[in-house]
């Protein structure tokens, strides 16, 4: 009887993603590393991540998440206007609209912003993860178990 995915569970697994209409924006496969998740700790999709569960090494499966089940419809308000001044002079040159960097808010917390406009006094940047508002497809597969579960599991026999 095979092992099989629960909460909890620390895989490495791959996965490809891609939209609806096929193109692909990412894949495990392509950097030839698979990526290590706790099953239940949010590293992941949510909605992908209640998809792995059940599933066994060598499984695959195919999954489709709506936005909503991704990362969210388009918050139209979450822009953010940063002064100028906030930011070296050379790399205000090198910024073009739709360019996503990363920023730090006010509480230390990193997120993406994408250049909407640049004016005289500020950038605009849309605080919206470049994913939202997006259906994703993704085809997963379970390749292994890694071994602290398996540590884990029996450290209490002495």
């Amino acid at each position: 009887m095979s092992k099989l995915v629960a909460e909890g569970s620390v895989i490495k697994m791959h996965y490809k993603g891609t939209f609806p209409d096929g193109e692909q924006f990412d894949s495990s496969y392509e950097r030839k590393a698979p990526i290590t998740v706790t099953v239940g700790e949010g590293q992941i999709l949510p909605g992908l991540e209640t998809e792995l569960v059940g599933m066994a090494v060598g499984e695959t499966k195919h999954v489709s998440l709506t936005s909503a089940n991704a990362y969210g419809e388009r918050n139209p308000n979450a822009y953010a206007a940063v002064p100028k001044g906030n930011f070296p002079e050379e790399f205000i040159e090198q910024l073009e609209q739709g360019s996503t960097i990363p920023l730090t808010n006010s509480e230390g917390m990193q997120m993406l912003g994408t250049v909407e406009t640049i004016n005289d006094e500020s950038v605009i940047f849309d605080m919206n993860h470049p994913m939202a508002g997006k259906d994703l497809e993704f085809d997963v597969e379970v390749v292994e178990f890694t071994s602290t579960e398996d540590e884990g599991a029996t450290s209490d026999v002495e």
